[in-house]
């Protein structure tokens, strides 16, 4: 086919179709593909490939090219975020493969089809099919998860008096087990008084006199498999599922409430032992603000009786920065509101985190409660979890999450930064090898091993990670010369690396594409240009330093 028509043909062509050279830079544009970018051709002739796409994409997008251009791939697709010229991102799909002459790799050829309408779409449908399949799912499964997990007896009759469900309340208060299913109970378990030898008939139990099933509460008698009796509330209804009639009966065994009751009514100490006995410390602040009532929790922590507390200022206890003017806001109480706040305290020299609630007491003239639990321990997790979200686990160094937040820092215009800022990309090269040479363990320690290397040429302030696979990222600033001392740090760092080092008996000399970017002008920096203009000058410096790891 000769070269015109070939022309002709990739220009009428609806397929956005684009050819770029080894560099990634834009040769051959067609219209279908320059309106996907909604930029004229011309906007796009002499430009990177890297220039218009989304900088969250940029990891893989280089990956992808270096995948092509070391030969692993002949040609990769995937989902890719272009930038338009209003700004707006687009998705498309991408495929990218490579056009060779004589053996000898000469373009990359890129076919775009936008997709971004369909991806909402697929996100709106998403979106609903879930929700669909949730509430049907929770329909479904609503009424099992009641029951199962509901603090009163549940059992359930079928039309022949016989027993078709009975959660693990209603098993372990009547000393049941799951042989009871397909069998009459009623009578073995319900009693008209606790004294009748005789059991309840199922028609007593589900309907009335007139012959018309309950659907209300009453009061009997249960009775367990060891014959003891005791008082309980049933809570009655039928209900006809599949064509067939079910009689279902909630039952609350309210022996144990009655006898609480009583107890609390005769003493005021069996409220005290419940209170002392749960792992918060309470307490009442009458409207002068003085303790009226401590539980036992107080003397766990504090050196002091609770007779010595009682009808003393809770300042005695508390310093006046406990109940500061932000956290400790009167009016709430006043507007009867409840509210909570953290406070550290030192107590007998250790750092002690409570989190506080106030709830202010039924009567305005009674002061509120305060319920204090100790949570210094789940502050330590957090500080935990937070750090192990944020750092790689393979070398301890901060991951891509702790380097996005890291660059927002960058991006506030409030954020005060130092003069002189330095970006470098790492990328060990060709350490796949090693990988497929050696396994993934010694793999590991020689991404190990590197940090460790670079990490002891850095200052306390640098920040350096791991974005992915054996892909580095370090970021300094400070310096008064900032591109004579990056240079010299870069100079270091591959001095260092040149030293052999040993991993399970082999030794290993690695190889790293660095790439520099820096900024002298503090106030003129834009990180993300920064960033894009060190991931460039790794790959130059990648075909500057093609060697790989000597073993």
């Amino acid at each position: 086919m000769s070269t015109d028509i070939h022309d002709e043909l990739f220009a009428q062509s609806a397929m956005p179709m684009a050819l770029l050279d080894l560099r990634g830079v834009f040769v051959q544009v067609n219209p279908a593909f320059s309106a996907v970018l909604e930029r004229e051709t011309h906007q796009l002739i002499g430009h990177s490939f890297r220039e218009f796409t989304d900088v969250h994409d940029l990891s893989l997008h280089a990956l992808s090219f270096n995948r092509l251009l070391t030969g692993e791939k002949k040609s990769v697709t995937y989902e890719h975020h272009f930038v338009r010229n209003d700004g707006e991102s687009l998705v498309a799909q991408v495929d990218i493969g490579v056009l060779t002459k004589q053996g000898q790799l000469v373009n990359f050829y890129v076919y775009a089809r936008d997709i971004s309408s369909f991806k909402k779409k697929e996100e709106k449908l998403y979106a609903r099919n879930q929700f669909l399949e949730a509430n049907l799912q929770q329909q479904e499964d609503y009424f099992s998860i009641f029951i199962n997990n509901s603090k009163d007896a549940f059992i359930e009759f079928n039309e022949s008096e016989r027993v078709t469900r009975i959660n693990t309340a209603a098993k372990t208060l009547f000393s049941l087990d799951d042989s009871v299913i397909n069998k009459t109970l009623c009578e073995k378990i319900f009693l008209q008084k606790h004294t009748s030898p005789a059991g309840c008939a199922f028609h007593d139990v589900f309907y009335t006199d007139a012959g018309e099933a309950l659907s209300t509460r009453k009061r009997l008698y249960g009775r367990n498999h060891n014959g003891r009796t005791f008082p309980v509330e049933l809570a009655i209804s039928s209900y006809r599922l599949d064509e067939q009639v079910f009689y279902s009966v909630f039952v609350h065994d309210i022996s144990e409430k009655i006898d609480t009751l009583k107890k609390l009514i005769e003493s005021k100490l069996r409220l005290n032992e419940i209170t002392d006995n749960i792992p918060v410390l309470i307490a009442h602040v009458d409207k002068h603000i003085n303790f009226t009532f401590l539980n036992k929790m107080y003397e766990k922590y504090f050196p002091c009786k609770i007779e010595q507390l009682l009808n003393t200022s809770v300042f005695n206890l508390y310093d006046r920065k406990f109940f500061a003017p932000q956290d400790f806001k009167i009016k709430k109480i006043y507007e009867k509101m409840t509210y909570s706040f953290e406070k550290e305290m030192n107590i007998n020299g250790k750092t002690v985190v409570f989190n506080n609630t106030v709830v202010p007491a039924r009567k305005l003239n009674d002061g509120f409660y305060l319920l204090s639990t100790d949570i210094t321990e789940f502050k330590k997790l957090q500080d935990i979890y937070k750090y192990d979200a944020n750092h790689d686990r393979l070398t301890g160094l901060p991951n891509r999450r702790a380097v996005d937040h890291y660059l927002e820092n960058y991006r506030n215009p409030s954020f005060k930064k130092f003069s002189g800022i330095s970006i470098l990309f790492f990328d060990l090269n060709d350490f796949k090898q090693i990988n497929d040479n050696y396994g993934h363990d010694v793999g590991d320690k020689t991404l190990i091993a590197f940090a460790r290397i670079v990490n002891g040429l850095l200052r306390r302030e640098d920040f350096f990670a791991r974005l992915a696979g054996d892909e580095f990222l370090l970021i300094t600033e400070g310096f008064k010369d900032a591109q004579q001392e990056t240079d010299s740090l870069v100079e270091k760092i591959r001095q260092a690396l040149d030293a052999p080092i040993v991993i399970n008996d082999t030794p290993i000399t690695l190889r790293a594409s660095i790439g520099v970017a820096v900024e002298k002008q503090i106030k003129q920096i834009d990180i993300d240009k920064l960033i894009i203009e060190a991931d460039k000058n790794m790959y130059l410096d990648k075909k500057q330093h093609k060697a790989g790891p000597l073993v």
